[in-house]
């Protein structure tokens, strides 16, 4: 979506941006942001993000994603001193239409103090992460290239009750090479009671270089956000709100879940405007029955 008052210089021209990660986001998300909105990122890694929530479990995740985001924002800018503020997180489970493939959500959260402006941009699509459990040393290297190894890296970790006071010292993460992977899988087998030992996908984004092309696409589309600003009072960050449902059926005629327009809001002085969809390339004017209540109830 493009809008007149985005032209020209942005209020975010030359302005420094503080991102806090330890997991090399910062690569991902330098480039679409100042390339379209002229800010600078500052990077810093003076806290342990995984103190918010880690993949692997040790810490549990308190509040939402986005909750977890805009914290991870507030501490940047504290960090650093400054206005402006960004933070990232994501999401993993199965998608959301069949529940069969894997799914990653991730989502950058701006925060600006000054303007006391909120923009979330997101991006969800499939990804690469999966779970195995092997007790032969023989099965090991194909369950882990079916996890994506080794150009993504895994998790090991006993299974079951693990044989031994400390527990998470039986978790090795970060496994990138055959050598390492065997090492780990002998030192979990051995303190699982069961000689039963689970694979993971290693989710950290400096390990994962699926997730690192969703955050890639997540800025970008942060950035597009940014650039749009609002017609009733130029704020930055005009854009999607939710959709209206209710394209009609071709099988039945009845109106469906399918959207027919978007609702777009500002996130500063909350002017709202309606967008219809029909205009999008390769819109049909009506809905699948697939996506319809009365002939797939």
């Amino acid at each position: 979506m493009t809008d007149p008052t985005s032209a020209g210089a942005g209020p975010y021209d030359g302005v420094a941006v503080g991102f806090l990660t330890r997991h090399g986001k910062q690569e991902q998300i330098r480039e679409p942001l100042e390339r379209a909105l002229g800010c600078r990122i500052v990077h810093t890694d003076a806290y342990d993000t995984d103190l918010l929530g880690s993949f692997t479990g040790e810490v549990a995740r308190a509040g939402t994603a986005l909750e977890a985001a805009r914290r991870k924002a507030q501490l940047a800018m504290d960090l650093l001193g400054l206005d402006v503020g960004l933070g990232s997180e994501g999401m993993f489970g199965a998608d959301p239409v069949g529940g069969l493939l894997p799914w990653n959500h991730e989502i950058l959260v701006w925060v600006d103090r000054v303007r006391r402006v909120e923009v979330v941009g997101s991006v969800q699509g499939p990804a690469m992460h999966g779970r195995l459990e092997v007790r032969d040393a023989e099965a090991l290297e194909p369950a882990a290239a079916r996890l994506g190894f080794p150009v993504h890296a895994l998790v090991l970790r006993a299974a079951g009750d693990v044989v031994g006071d400390d527990a998470t010292a039986q978790v090795h993460k970060g496994v990138a090479t055959t050598a390492d992977l065997r090492r780990a899988f002998e030192v979990c087998r051995v303190a699982s009671p069961s000689r039963l030992v689970r694979i993971e996908t290693d989710l950290r984004a400096h390990l994962n270089p699926t997730r690192q092309r969703a955050i890639a696409a997540a800025a970008a589309d942060l950035a597009q956000r940014l650039r749009c600003r609002c017609p009733a009072c130029a704020a930055p960050g005009f854009g999607r709100e939710r959709l209206e449902p209710g394209r009609i059926c071709r099988g039945c005629g009845a109106p469906t879940r399918s959207p027919i327009a978007e609702i777009l809001a500002c996130v500063s002085c909350g002017h709202r405007a309606r967008r219809s969809l029909d205009a999008e390339p390769g819109t049909s004017p009506t809905a699948d029955p697939a996506v319809c209540d009365r002939c797939n109830p």
